[in-house]
């Protein structure tokens, strides 16, 4: 899409201008708002601004007389690349998922480690003691 830049009504009983001055170059960018150029009559200076944002086509050199509602330039949309536009523009938001938290794992309990089992231990067997002899 495109916007042309047209002179403006500045006066009753002025039917032309002269473009003073270009404030952007041919091909620039501009934004809504931007001084573009300059005009001049024999009553008054007065100063147009872009009224959309896009690239700058000059059509009109500075310098040149045009008549009021002659169209002096056009402001082109800017385009994506073709590789911009295959992009989808509806961005999820939605949360990411997240694994469910799980406890740290821990070794298995192991009973607590005990001396080997020995044989119990018997007394050491003592001579059945006799009876004095008399």
């Amino acid at each position: 899409m495109s916007a042309d830049i047209k002179i403006p009504t500045v006066g009753e009983s002025v039917s032309s201008a002269v473009i003073s001055q270009w404030h952007k170059e041919h091909g620039a960018t501009v934004e809504a708002g931007d001084l573009l150029l300059t005009l001049e009559t024999d009553k008054i200076s007065t100063e147009i601004a872009a009224e959309s944002a896009g690239i700058l086509d000059i059509s009109v050199a500075e310098g040149e007389e045009v008549a009021i509602g002659a169209i002096v330039g056009r402001i082109t949309e800017k385009s994506l690349p073709a590789s911009s536009a295959a992009l989808p523009t509806m961005v999820s938001q939605q949360a990411p998922q997240q694994a469910p938290q799980q406890a740290p794992q821990q070794a298995p309990q192991q009973a607590p480690q005990q001396a080997p089992q020995q044989a119990p231990q018997q007394a050491p067997q003592q001579a059945p003691q006799q009876a004095p002899v008399s």
